[in-house]
Parts: C-alpha cells; structure tokens; sequence
C-alpha cells in the first residue's frame, strides 16, 4: 500500500461520525480492529505522518474499550513502535484497558511479545503491563 493511500484512509476514518465507526460493526468492523488495522498499515508501509499517528491516537483513546482486545492493543502499541511514535497517554490507556480485560480474552505470546517490545523501544515503565 503506498503513502498516499493510507493517509488517505487516516483522514477518511478520522472524518467519519464515532458512532458509525465504533457502533456499526455491521459496517465499519470494531473500533479497536479498525484502529489496530489503520496504524498497522502505516507500519507497513513505514510512513510516520505525525498528524495521521495523533490522529489515529485519539481514535484508538475514544473507541468502545470492549473493541480493543490483546490482540488490538498489541497491534496498535507495536505499530507506534514501529513508527517511532512516542505516545505515554495512549500507552497508559490501552494498559489499563488491558489490566480489565477477563480470563476469556487471552493475551497470546506474540500479543505479549508485540506489547513487550513496544514499551522497551519507548523505554516505557508500565507496572500494570
């Protein structure tokens, strides 16, 4: 996927009304997934647009916690990492997200490896995680 079109995504979700990119799954997939999906593609891509990254980082502190699973939250803290997209707020967020979660959302090794890594690289001191 080239630049252009993830940032095109990035500016076209961020325009989009919460409630129909969080609530609809029907349409839009879960707020978590599209986030997680949205900062993986910049990765991917390697593009380190700084008002893209805080835009997709306010998105990812608004949606539903009950979208966000370890498999999301690990997607979205590697891709920061990844970009070298220092963010404390978010980190701590989506930790504490991750401290609520119940026995039947398993945090898998590669969750935890990604997690792991992520706060290593942004030298991140995180008690909760």
């Amino acid at each position: 996927i080239g630049r252009e079109v993830v940032l095109k995504l990035v500016s076209q979700v961020a325009r989009l009304q919460p409630s129909s990119l969080y609530r609809d799954g029907r349409h839009y997939g879960s707020g978590g997934g599209v986030v997680a999906a949205l900062v993986s593609a910049l990765s991917r891509a390697n593009v380190r647009d700084v008002k893209s990254l805080q835009t997709l980082s306010s998105l990812a502190r608004s949606v539903e916690p009950q979208t966000l699973n370890p498999r999301t939250i690990s997607a979205i803290l590697h891709g920061f990492a990844v970009l070298n997209y220092r963010d404390i707020g978010l980190v701590s967020h989506l930790s504490f997200i991750l401290s609520k979660q119940s026995g039947e959302d398993i945090v898998t090794p590669q969750a935890a490896s990604n997690i792991a890594w992520a706060c290593a690289v942004h030298e991140i001191i995180d008690p909760p995680l």
